[in-house]
């Protein structure tokens, strides 16, 4: 049997961004469509992308949400909430949930649709409730599965603080 395995930018860890503001005691999630070739479709998904050569994770994570968002985070905004494989069966990669929180409403555009990504593959980005979100995934509108487990992950965290 012969087995075919792609390695992700030479196995360097990438992250998926669940950047979370709080808003009238209730968190919003960002939330945009991105074009994916694999798939010819538009998916909602967290932002997300790959590490550069000598990049932590953190950084990684501060650099991608700048890069599609415009939005930056300052270092102690971002932690790692824990670590996935986005399809071990084929993949040699290390992704990373990170959570990127915001706390300073006042320069970040919390509307219901923002068309202000930088990435050419992105387009209305928006802040959900956490409520949007499970019932974007129920409804089958969000299916891009590193989004689900990391949304799954967070609210996780969420409950056990």
């Amino acid at each position: 049997m012969t087995l075919h395995v792609a390695s992700v930018k030479q196995s360097r860890p990438g992250v998926v961004c669940v950047t979370v503001v709080e808003r009238g005691g209730e968190d919003f999630y960002l939330i945009a469509r991105h074009w994916r070739v694999a798939v010819e479709d538009w998916l909602w998904e967290f932002p997300r992308g790959m590490g550069e050569q000598g990049e932590n994770p953190q950084t990684t994570a501060i650099r991608e949400l700048h890069e599609e968002t415009g939005l930056w985070a300052q270092p102690d905004a971002v932690r790692q909430l824990h670590r996935l494989h986005a399809d071990a069966g084929v993949l040699q990669d290390d992704v990373r949930v990170m959570e990127i929180r915001l706390n300073d409403v006042s320069s970040i555009p919390v509307v219901d649709s923002v068309n202000q990504g930088g990435d050419w593959e992105l387009e209305d980005l928006q802040w959900l409730r956490s409520a949007d979100i499970t019932n974007m995934i129920r409804d089958g509108r969000l299916i891009d599965g590193p989004t689900i487990a990391a949304f799954s992950i967070r609210e996780i965290n969420k409950h056990m603080q």
